[in-house]
C-alpha cells in the first residue's frame, strides 16, 4: 500500500474524477479536461484509457452451438482456423474434470 506521503493531491484526484465523468475522452476530444500532468499523450492511446465499445456478435456458420454472445466470438475464431467446437461434456465427464483439476485424482466411486 502506498504511504500517506504517496497520496495524490486532492486537486489531481478531482481532475481525474472530472476526466472520467466526461467519458475519459481521447486527446483529440479532451481539450482542457485531460489531466496533462498525469497522463501523457502517448498513454492516452493505451487500451486502458479507451472508452468501452460494444461489438455485435459475429455471424457464424455453426450458430446452433451458440448459447451466449461469447460463444459466437469463440466460434468465429475457430471457423477462421477451420476448427470446430468439441462436443458437450456429459455430467460424468464434468465430474471427472472437477475432481482431476484441483487434486489430480479421479472422483471416488459412488456406492449405493
Amino acid at each position: 500500500m502506498p504511504s500517506d506521503d504517496d497520496r495524490l493531491e486532492d486537486s489531481k484526484i478531482e481532475l481525474i474524477h472530472r476526466w472520467v465523468k466526461t467519458g475519459a475522452a481521447a486527446k483529440e476530444q479532451v481539450g482542457a479536461v485531460r489531466p496533462v500532468s498525469l497522463i501523457s499523450a502517448k498513454e492516452l492511446y493505451y487500451v486502458e484509457f479507451q472508452p468501452p465499445v460494444k461489438h455485435p456478435p459475429p455471424k457464424v456458420a455453426g450458430s446452433g452451438r451458440v448459447r451466449s454472445p461469447i460463444d459466437a466470438f469463440i466460434l468465429e475464431k475457430l471457423e477462421r482456423k477451420v476448427l470446430i467446437l468439441s462436443l458437450d461434456s456429459t455430467q460424468v465427464e464434468l465430474l471427472r474434470h472437477a475432481s482431476f483439476d484441483p487434486i489430480g485424482l479421479p472422483p471416488s466411486p459412488i456406492s449405493s
